[in-house]
């Protein structure tokens, strides 16, 4: 008698892939080796209408438009970095913010986070989807010409010289994510190929003792580095002010890329 055994030829299941519940995701997310602290030992998920109070950047704009695009669960999964691994999007509250109402009667997060954690295989990269700590974006994902893409919903102010710091942020942008050069870049269907001479980098003065200085790339791998202002100097030198801006040997170098 002979039998015969038959195995699937199909990709087999990740960590990620077999997620499928709430708590199957915060127990992973709880215990994964990418947690190298304890900020997220506690984490809970979310629905981005399930946050209350105001201070965790999600208000009734954010939530009508989640709302209209059907994102209404608390993890979501793709292959966002095109490596043929599943990734995952979660949102959720680590619970390193607590407030309470003005009643004192209800305790609510002060904090929202949106994270992709993404799968190398051999290790995990933790990267979060939020423009800044206190906005939020809201996660969609698309797929282009066979890949999966993160578009994100965020709220922005209107153009303006003094919008982004005085200004109520009252509109809603949208932009395509594509995770390339170790991050998340805007997604550009088109890309213009360009033969770049020279990148260059330069600060500006501040109200302290901010290094001031320019940096130049060129496209034959060297670098020049010009310091101005701040950039060699001991806090607790008596001559401090006189040497802020005294020419040092160190000041303009002409580097060799490795």
């Amino acid at each position: 008698m002979i039998s015969q055994l038959c195995f699937s030829q199909g990709k087999a299941l990740s960590k990620i892939d077999s997620l499928r519940t709430d708590s199957e995701v915060e127990s992973f997310v709880r215990n994964s080796k990418f947690n190298i602290s304890d900020r997220y030992s506690r984490f809970i998920l979310k629905t981005i209408q399930s946050f209350t109070g105001g201070f965790t950047g999600i208000n009734n704009r954010l939530k009508k438009a989640a709302d209209s695009l059907g994102i209404t669960e608390s993890f979501y999964k793709g292959d966002f970095d095109h490596n043929g691994l599943t990734d995952l999007i979660f949102i959720g509250d680590d619970q390193s913010c607590q407030s309470t109402s003005s009643d004192a009667k209800e305790t609510y997060s002060c904090y929202s986070s949106i994270n992709l954690l993404l799968d190398f295989g051999k290790h995990y990269k933790l990267t979060s989807v939020k423009p800044t700590r206190f906005d939020f974006a809201v996660p969609v994902v698309l797929n282009i010409d066979g890949k999966d893409y993160l578009k994100v919903i965020t709220e922005a102010n209107e153009e303006g010289p003094y919008s982004d710091h005085y200004e109520t942020a009252h509109k809603l942008v949208s932009k395509i994510l594509d995770y390339q050069f170790d991050g998340l870049v805007e997604y550009n269907p088109d890309p213009s190929h360009h033969s770049i001479q020279k990148i260059e980098f330069r600060t500006d003065m501040c109200y302290g003792t901010c290094p001031v200085f320019t940096l130049e790339l060129y496209k034959s791998g060297l670098s020049k580095f010009i310091a101005e202002n701040y950039n060699f100097f001991k806090r607790d030198d008596p001559d401090f002010e006189k040497n802020r801006t005294k020419p040092l040997k160190k000041e303009k170098a002409t580097l060799k890329q490795r």
